[in-house]
């Protein structure tokens, strides 16, 4: 759903905007195959190896396999970071994309910035060697029936240089005849400060930014990452100073959810 255009103007107060975006987890469907979606569940993973700058570029590339009641099943993987900061103790935080191609079970695309979910962390665990730790969360379930509850399921990747474990965790986030919906609105905006409201379930987690129309992030606003603490809350922002005329899309991301709406900027 297109949401509602709001005008910003340095000389004058834009008028109350009206228009609001709605925003849903879509109910999860048949994708492909015999690859059946059904409860969205959390993981804990490890990656233990080699990080070079090619990891926040190209990614890192392996092939994997998955072995499950006396059988075998061997596909790719792909894992890339996103660097955001560093802590004091110099690890660095970064987003993660993990993509597991395994033909019998089916695709697991995961990208934390995009579907909502935490950052995760980056640290030293040897002489050229980091462990990389985040959370992450699929609706696969032929994946997930091959993965133990509550215990680590580790596999040797990289020609035996470097591991990936899974940790399967109790908690479900969702199942696939529910859905997650909430609702945001833009209340009020001038050349500077832009006031929001957003209304959805409490402990929902979402990205909220600014974007340019080439897709471009111009500012995260400060709310990455951020978890509803009550089902609705009123939040505002300064918009950058450095921002010229033009239309931006304001864009907010979660699990399985991505919309925008348009901010046209007259400086």
């Amino acid at each position: 759903m297109v949401g509602g255009q709001v005008y910003i103007g340095r000389r004058r107060e834009a008028q109350r905007a009206n228009d609001e975006i709605m925003f849903s987890t879509p109910t999860l469907a048949k994708k492909g195959g015999d690859q059946l979606q059904g409860e969205m569940v959390k993981y804990t993973i490890k990656y233990e190896g080699v990080v070079t700058k090619k990891a926040y570029t190209e990614g890192i590339k392996f092939p994997i396999e998955i072995e499950h009641e006396d059988k075998t099943y061997t596909g790719t993987g792909w894992l890339q970071l996103e660097k955001v900061s560093e802590d004091e103790k110099g690890n660095v935080i970064v987003h993660i994309k993990l993509k597991l191609d395994i033909p019998e079970l089916g695709d697991v695309d995961y990208d934390s910035k995009r579907d909502g979910g935490d950052t995760g962390l980056v640290s030293r665990s040897g002489i050229l060697r980091y462990l990389v730790e985040a959370d992450m969360s699929t609706d696969n379930s032929k994946f997930n029936e091959t993965m133990p509850v509550e215990e680590w399921k580790t596999y040797k990747i990289l020609n035996n240089t470097a591991t990936l474990g899974f940790y399967r965790h109790e908690e479900i986030l969702g199942v696939g005849e529910r859905q997650a919906t909430g609702k945001l609105s833009i209340i009020s905006a001038n050349s500077e400060n832009v006031r929001m409201r957003i209304e959805g379930q409490a402990g929902m987690q979402v990205n909220i930014g600014l974007y340019d129309m080439n897709g471009r992030q111009v500012s995260p606003l400060g709310f990455s990452g951020m978890r509803l603490t009550q089902p609705s809350e009123e939040l505002d922002f300064t918009l950058p100073q450095n921002l010229s005329s033009g239309t931006y899309m304001l864009m907010i991301t979660g699990p399985n959810m991505k919309e925008s709406v348009p901010l046209h900027i007259v400086r």
